[in-house]
C-alpha cells in the first residue's frame, strides 16, 4: 500500500480478500458482458430460469449447481464486498490495476 502507514497483517488480509472479490466481479461482469454490480447482478447474471452465464450446461444436477453458484457469488457480493471496497481506489486498486494484475498489497 502506498499510504506510508503501518499496517497490521489483519488489514493486509482484509485488502487482498475484498480485491481478489473484485476481480471476481469484474470477471463476471467481462463474460456477462454487463456493467452492473452487486448481489441483484450475481442474481441476474447466474440466474437458474435465464443465466447469462451457466454454470454446467444441462445434466440432472444443474438446477442445483446453478443455484448453488448464484448463492455462493450472491453471498460474497454482501458479505465480503462492503460498501467501502466498492468505492474506486478505497485500497490503492482501481479496476484497471485489477485487471492487469499489477495491483499490490
Amino acid at each position: 500500500m502506498s499510504t506510508g502507514a503501518k499496517c497490521s497483517w489483519g488489514l493486509y488480509h482484509l485488502v487482498a480478500v475484498s480485491t481478489t472479490f473484485k476481480a471476481v466481479e469484474y470477471s463476471v461482469m467481462d463474460k456477462s458482458g454487463q456493467t452492473l454490480y452487486g448481489a441483484s447482478f450475481m442474481n441476474n447474471v447466474f440466474s437458474e430460469e435465464d443465466p447469462i452465464i451457466n454454470v454446467l450446461e444441462s445434466g440432472h444436477y444443474y438446477k442445483g449447481m446453478q443455484k448453488g453458484f448464484k448463492h455462493l457469488f450472491i453471498r460474497t457480493s454482501q458479505g465480503i464486498r462492503n460498501p467501502k471496497s466498492t468505492k474506486e481506489n478505497y485500497w490503492h486498486c482501481d479496476e484497471a490495476d485489477i485487471r492487469s494484475g499489477s495491483c499490490r498489497l
